[in-house]
This record gives C-alpha cells, structure tokens and sequence, in this order.
C-alpha cells in the first residue's frame, strides 16, 4: 500500500519542469543553443542557453510558477524574480550564479500560472496500490503558460520579506501582456531602481528622511519622467480574462 504515490514528494510545479525539460532541449538543439543547468539549487538562473558556436551569447531562464487567487481570478500570487543582491550589483560577480549577471544577453522567465484544488477535496492521508495511481485527483488546474523578459513583469517591491528578491506584479493579463511598471521606463530604469533599492536617502514631507522604496520617488530623484511608470491594472474584474 502506498501513502502520498509512494514516492518521494514532489511539487507539482516541479513536476512540471520535468515535464518541460524535454521541450527545452528540443528548443535549444533547434536554434544551435547548449542548455547549462544551475550548479546548485540557489543559483540563478535555473537554465543558461549557449550558443553553441559562440559561448559569449547566453540568455538566462528561469522557472517561475504562482496560483491564481480563488476569489479574485484575474490576480494571481505573484512572482519573486530573482534577488537584487551581490550579483545583480556588481555584474562581473560569479557569486550565486551560473554566469556574470552582464554576460547574458537577456533574462527571462517561463511563467506557470495555475489554479490550486481546494484541500477538502484531496485527502492525503489516503493509501494507494500501484495500479490506482492514475486515480489521484491532481492537486493544480487550468494551466498557463508564458514567456516574458523579467524586468517587464516587474513590479517596484520586494518579493520576500527577508531577502532581497525582486517581486513581480500580480495581475495576471499585465503579466501576460509585460505590461508592469517599468515596460514603458525601459530596463536601464528597471536595473538602476533595483541595484539602488532601499539605498538611497532623501526627506520626506514631515521634515525627516526616508529610503526609496518605490518608483515614483526614484524617478522623481533621478529626474524622470513619472508619467512612463505604468500604473497598477484597475483592480475591478476584467471579465475577458476569465
């Protein structure tokens, strides 16, 4: 008798990674690229495609998978895209990644959206033969699928509380659209924001002083142009996406 498949636990985000791989591979074979794997599970990114007769061009690739939030099916829970840290400042560092931040020709992400099945409806603490396997109910639905240049989901918060990731926008039709904050400001705007995040000192309205930590502000000092910021999709239900 089995509990949980009987198998090691995996994801099922991971699981669909597994099943992509193939696809990737096809895809860089088609188009003369190597696949380099991240050599350890926090490196970014998970995937660096070669050009196999010029290894000076690489793009980077990383999986990125979030739900759809059940009352609110045109949000889903965002991203963190990669964190904003030692490498992503100083792009010659090799440090928690696979190549030099500026040695990639691009960075983008292949996004999984997906609906998660409600947990009354699972039971986990169920046993199964080998030969009921494929009647497990799975635990994800309605799967979606993208690909998008990161800094065009990004959003102008952390995407983590307690480390220094970069957080994506949440809605899902902007995602898919790459229609976030800084898609109109551009990526020098996008990479300068993030190398500066939290860094830089200027007075508030109450006569003390403040980090930036958002982008009107950081455009504001730099002496930009605010209206490029993209702003945040209406919150009301946009009944062509669903």
């Amino acid at each position: 008798m089995l509990r949980n498949v009987g198998l090691p636990i995996v994801s099922p985000t991971y699981a669909l990674e597994i099943h992509l791989f193939p696809k990737i591979i096809e895809f860089s074979r088609q188009y003369g690229y190597k696949v380099v794997l991240a050599e350890h599970q926090n490196y970014y990114p998970d995937i660096s495609f070669v050009k196999a007769d010029d290894d000076k061009i690489k793009f980077a690739l990383d999986f990125k998978t979030t739900y759809r939030l059940p009352n609110k099916p045109f949000l889903c829970n965002g991203f963190t895209l990669g964190s904003h840290g030692k490498y992503f400042e100083d792009r010659t560092s090799t440090k928690n990644i696979q190549f030099s931040y500026s040695s990639y020709s691009g960075h983008f992400c292949l996004g999984i959206i997906y609906n998660r099945v409600g947990g009354s409806t699972i039971d986990e603490t169920k046993q199964y033969k080998l030969n009921d396997l494929h009647t497990i109910t799975s635990v994800i639905h309605d799967i979606q699928f993208f690909v998008v240049e990161k800094w065009r989901i990004a959003s102008d918060k952390s995407g983590s509380g307690n480390t220094a990731n970069i957080g994506s926008i949440n809605n899902i039709q902007d995602i898919l659209d790459g229609n976030a904050m800084f898609s109109k400001l551009g990526e020098d705007w996008f990479d300068d924001y993030w190398m500066n995040y939290g860094k830089i000192t200027i007075q508030d309205n109450k006569g003390g002083t403040k980090k930036i930590t958002d982008l009107e502000s950081f455009v504001n000092y730099r002496k930009g142009d605010i209206t490029l910021i993209v702003p945040k999709h209406n919150k009301k239900v946009d009944r062509s996406i669903l």
